[in-house]
């Protein structure tokens, strides 16, 4: 199982990151490797499935995926999460998680993003596990450049 936690900062605010993360439709304006992006079903006021397609050096596939969201109260705080996990698709397993919470500094956000994905094939588990890390970190930092340009 290859798994991937990043966390950084931002300055925008929690609300318009998870926003962000919740426009599923526009990931492949921005989003490396990203070539399509489709809310299925709306199967609640917390909850949906979604189709991505990835393209990642002539390899395409597609998975969909129930995203659960929702605002947690903690302590005095509100931390805004989304829970995403595979229902159908060629990986054996894919689950990931956003949380966005006040910086305590008081300069933006906390964004902590965290991934496990499993593979049907060792071999190719190894291939992509030299890279994971790197296409991780870059989708972070995707989103992170998007929202700098529609939050200026």
């Amino acid at each position: 199982m290859l798994q991937h936690l990043e966390k950084t900062t931002s300055p925008h605010n929690k609300k318009q990151l998870f926003d962000l993360v919740m426009d599923i439709e526009k990931y492949p304006e921005f989003l490396p490797w990203c070539a399509d992006a489709e809310i299925v079903d709306e199967l609640s006021p917390q909850e949906l499935t979604a189709d991505l397609t990835i393209d990642f050096k002539a390899i395409t596939k597609t998975y969909r995926s129930l995203v659960s969201y929702k605002k947690i109260q903690k302590d005095k705080e509100e931390i805004y999460e989304i829970n995403v996990k595979m229902i159908k698709g060629p990986f054996k397993s894919l689950m990931n998680q956003w949380r966005f919470s006040d910086d305590p500094a008081g300069k933006g956000s906390i964004i902590e993003f965290e991934i496990e994905l499993e593979l049907k094939s060792k071999l190719f588990s190894m291939i992509l596990g030299q890279v994971f890390d790197f296409a991780y970190k870059k989708m972070v930092a995707a989103f992170c450049e998007r929202a700098d340009e529609i939050y200026k």
